[in-house]
């Protein structure tokens, strides 16, 4: 048992190490764009990217996240250099030959064991694929990352900034996912994508405030969501649609998390391009820390992995929301321009930017039903190691508000993965009885929890109190 246990974390080791070690793509700028610094023995810093230069970059970047860059909000390190690959120890999973999605871009059944992307690069390259059946994919492969870590839980700080010389109002949460493969049996059939669950711990007079919702498979059947507020001391349910308003004034939205974490089967995809664009990547792999615990990994050490420019000072001309310890690498994205079937949704119309290679979604800019600008939200990826997975992770988002108002960034600082069959968190923390101030009960329960397989084909109920 211990040559077999010894066996295994040599091969891990073996893995981590070639992710690391893989050579750099090249890539080619477009023309008049650049330098972009190789690093290296010659070259140890890459090029500062601001409102000095940013005529050289701009075609490298969405064009309202180059426009703050030129109004001075935004400023980065631009290098390019071999970075970590993302890895399954037991193998990547393509399901691209069983798997197909319909006009509405719905999957003909939800799956409950993703080991990797659900379409292949050569099933989104296919000259026969039309732009929305693309976009379609790209966006379900965008929610393949987390969906195969069947399920998660992450400590967040969030930071809003109400000026670019405040420190921030920091407000903390917790953030737990349940996939399928975490509380469905083996080939059960599900009618639920995922279970969330956003928390806030700190400070004190916003503490218990939550959300709990149930992300529903199909284009017509709306998400069930659970707010509980400790103020009133009441749960109430809400529509599906209420996932796109802003937990905190100014903050982010539960749809906001990951970057984009909103209903791919509620798209209406117009518009689907390749093209390379710098991408904000913290190029460490973090490594898991303690003992094996129930088929999740741990990385209590990924607090302090991002800095920001208002502790570290490193641009002291700059605002304090910068992450400076984020380089912008070239990387080949997809661009997915599409529209929002859901009138009551915030928003009206979203261009989606997902990084080719690990299929998380980098840049996200989002309009109203007014037309106007609502948010532009930049991920930077990071790279947590485990057992010989390598999983790719959105570790720091930056998010500028339309309204000029405040400016806010949301940073991983904890997070246990649960790669194999999850101890954590349990089917109980999704319970909507269960939470603060709501429990009514084991019939009430069991009545909450049934409710959501037999949804796909009924429309949300009307908005209601739990207790």
């Amino acid at each position: 048992m211990r040559m077999r246990s010894i066996a295994a974390r040599l091969c891990a080791a073996a893995l981590l190490l070639c992710s690391r070690a893989a050579a750099a793509e090249e890539l080619d700028l477009p023309l008049g764009t650049g330098p972009v610094p190789v690093l290296g023995e010659s070259a140890k810093t890459g090029v500062v990217v601001g409102q000095s230069n940013i005529s050289r970059y701009r075609r490298l970047l969405p064009a309202e996240v180059a426009e703050r860059v030129s109004k001075g909000d935004l400023t980065f390190e631009a290098a390019a250099k071999s970075l970590p690959k993302p890895a399954r120890a037991g193998g990547r999973q393509d399901a691209a030959e069983r798997l197909a999605v319909d006009a509405r871009g719905c999957l003909p059944a939800v799956p409950g064991d993703v080991r990797g992307p659900l379409f292949s690069a050569e099933s989104l390259q296919s000259s026969g694929a039309s732009p929305q059946e693309q976009g379609f994919k790209v966006l379900w492969n965008s929610s393949s990352v987390a969906w195969a870590a069947k399920s998660f839980t992450q400590s967040l700080r969030l930071a809003v900034f109400d000026d670019e010389r405040s420190e921030g109002r920091v407000i903390s949460l917790v953030h737990k996912r349940m996939y399928p493969g975490a509380f469905e049996a083996p080939g059960s059939p599900s009618a639920v994508i995922f279970r969330d669950k956003v928390e806030i711990t700190a400070p004190l007079p916003l503490a218990s405030l939550a959300w709990l919702s149930f992300r529903l498979a199909g284009a017509g059947a709306d998400d069930y969501v659970w707010i509980a507020s400790p103020l009133v001391k009441k749960v109430r349910q809400v529509v599906g649609s209420s996932r796109s308003d802003d937990v905190i004034p100014d903050g982010f939205s539960a749809d906001d998390l990951l970057v984009w974490s909103g209903k791919v089967d509620a798209a209406s995809p117009l518009r689907a391009s390749r093209q390379v664009m710098l991408v904000p990547v913290l190029d460490t792999v973090i490594s898991e820390k303690g003992p094996e615990n129930g088929g999740c990994a741990d990385f209590p050490d990924a607090k302090g992995m991002v800095r920001l420019n208002g502790e570290s000072q490193r641009f002291p001309q700059y605002p304090g929301w910068i992450p400076t310890n984020v380089r912008f690498y070239p990387r080949q994205v997809w661009r997915v321009d599409f529209a929002v079937s859901n009138p009551f949704y915030r928003e009206a119309l979203i261009s989606l930017y997902v990084d080719e290679e690990t299929h998380l979604p980098v840049y996200r800019v989002s309009w109203g039903h007014d037309g106007r600008q609502r948010k532009v939200i930049l991920g930077a990826i990071g790279f947590f190691g485990a057992r010989g997975d390598v999983v790719p992770w959105i570790v720091a988002q930056l998010a500028w508000q339309a309204n000029g108002k405040a400016h806010s960034t949301l940073v991983t600082e904890g997070l246990s993965l649960c790669l194999g069959h999850p101890a954590r968190p349990t089917e109980d923390s999704f319970d909507p009885s269960a939470l603060a101030f709501g429990a009514e009960g084991p019939a009430a329960r069991n009545e909450a929890l049934k409710r959501p397989a037999e949804a796909s084909a009924r429309s949300a109920p009307e908005p209601r109190d739990a207790d």
